[in-house]
């Protein structure tokens, strides 16, 4: 509910708002998923994730379009060495691979995020229970 004009008075630039932006929403993710600690198999594992994913969601819409209006423009070698785009990547592998290890992390991450794009897409025909059994079976390739 807030203009343009009004945040910049806060935030010098686009992307000192995209980093304050950026820093929260990358530790509020990382405080939403219960139950980590006792998931032992893998249907417990996706189980949490797509809780997890279920909390992003919520807010998946406004945030993918900060995003893409963050690094319109920019070339794939620009968005990979900026340092937002670094934390964010890096936070949310971290956050998965806390249930499914650091070598399965990416795989079961882009299937997650690309779950939440394709809800979004769909108009959220693609159900929770879909993509939860998506994690299930790339977790138990990566074991």
């Amino acid at each position: 509910g807030m203009s343009k004009s009004a945040l910049y008075h806060y935030f010098p630039s686009k992307e000192d708002l995209f980093a304050a932006c950026t820093a929260y929403v990358v530790d509020r993710d990382g405080d939403a998923i219960p139950g980590a600690d006792e998931a032992g198999t893998p249907e417990q594992k996706a189980t949490v994730l797509i809780n997890l994913f279920a909390e992003i969601e919520k807010n998946f819409q406004g945030e993918m379009y900060l995003l893409m209006d963050y690094i319109r423009g920019k070339p794939p070698s620009s968005v990979a060495r900026d340092k937002n785009m670094k934390l964010a990547n890096e936070r949310y592998l971290d956050l998965v691979a806390g249930l499914v290890g650091k070598d399965a992390a990416p795989q079961i991450l882009a299937i997650a995020l690309g779950g939440l794009l394709q809800r979004l897409l769909d108009g959220r025909k693609t159900r929770l229970e879909d993509i939860e059994t998506w994690l299930v079976d790339a977790s138990k390739r990566t074991d």
